[in-house]
């Protein structure tokens, strides 16, 4: 029997009312299930984001969400604060939303943890004309895209079907699905079936897929401290599960398993402790690094190809992002920035606000 992890979806964490005074600063984050997400609920549960709020006078109020386009979705209908997210869906998501949104800690990579798999198809040449199952508008989807392109096709040339991960779980176990674009845990629950093949895995795309913490600009202008809280928060949730750069501890692994439904072999398979960025030196350094220009011009050409999914509900210049240093905007007054104050003032041992 294969099972997925359960966690709440859509529902922030219990506040303890005795806990919250009124002069407390209350910011909602919406994450996932995906596996360089992890860390954020092992800090949670162990208590860590607690000692992190009290120390800067603020609640960080988790929100789980089913998948990373839920989460994205969210955050550009403002029921949220600050989202966890790859860059390439956040660019897509926020095209004609003219919000002014930063990244203040770049935390992870995808190198692995997703992947294109099917019972039927061996190569990305023989993909033209097959149905293909993944959540829409997610890191599986531009991954997908990536290995269309390459083989010379693009999203035009498949169908595409909208299927959430437990559902894909659940339909490729009842052999309803052939071929299907998922990141882990239910990508490992899937591979143990033998009668799938890989095609292609994120591994592919080096590190493209690069994952942070977006926030609304205008409340992190107006309250700094949250930006501290989320930057101190990061860090001190890799620590709890790395030794060091090379290394999970016991309890971090065992940690990633029991939250992830997969044994300790397999997330040591989707999750290299490389793939966790841990320490601002190397943030900040990704904010300014070529991986992340890749991306903003991948993720350019995802939402150009309007064929099959893309800016066919936008105009064309919400579709057509340019970087100019630490901004990253677009022809419609879409902003992302790249805001590494939190990051410096971390490295530097400081959080004054």
């Amino acid at each position: 029997m294969l099972l997925i992890a359960c966690e709440e979806t859509g529902q922030p964490r219990a506040a303890d009312p005795a806990s919250r005074p009124d002069d407390v600063e209350v910011l909602q984050l919406g994450t996932t299930s995906d596996m360089g997400r992890l860390p954020w609920s092992i800090a949670e549960r162990a208590g860590t984001l607690r000692a992190i709020e009290r120390r800067h006078d603020v609640r960080i109020d988790i929100i789980r969400f089913a998948n990373e386009a839920d989460a994205v979705a969210a955050y550009g209908r403002r029921d949220i604060d600050a989202v966890t997210s790859t860059l390439s869906t956040m660019i897509g998501t926020v095209e004609a939303e003219p919000r002014d949104t930063h990244v203040v800690v770049v935390t992870d990579f995808s190198r692995g943890a997703h992947g294109l798999i099917s019972r039927t198809v061996r190569h990305p040449r023989d993909l033209r004309g097959q149905t293909i199952h993944l959540p829409l508008n997610t890191a599986s989807h531009y991954l997908l895209f990536r290995v269309l392109e390459r083989a010379g096709l693009d999203m035009g040339d498949v169908k595409l079907v909208d299927t959430p991960a437990p559902r894909l779980l659940e339909r490729a176990i009842r052999g309803e699905i052939n071929t299907m674009v998922v990141g882990a845990p239910v990508l490992g629950q899937l591979q143990v079936l033998p009668e799938f093949r890989s095609i292609s895995t994120s591994r592919s795309l080096g590190g493209e897929l690069i994952g942070g913490v977006m926030v609304d600009g205008a409340l992190i202008d107006r309250k700094p401290r949250l930006g501290h809280a989320l930057v101190e928060g990061w860090f001190e949730a890799v620590g709890e599960v790395l030794l060091d750069a090379e290394t999970f501890t016991d309890a971090g692994l065992e940690a990633l398993a029991n939250l992830s439904g997969l044994s300790e072999t397999q997330v040591a398979r989707f999750l290299s402790p490389r793939d966790l960025v841990a320490n601002a030196q190397a943030s900040l350094g990704l904010m300014a690094g070529r991986n992340l220009d890749r991306t903003i011009l991948g993720a350019q050409r995802f939402r150009l190809d309007a064929r099959a999914f893309g800016c066919t509900r936008s105009s064309t210049e919400s579709c057509v992002f340019t970087r100019d240093g630490n901004r990253i905007t677009n022809g419609v007054g879409t902003e992302i920035y790249l805001n590494g104050q939190f990051l410096r003032q971390w490295r530097n041992g400081g959080d004054d606000d």
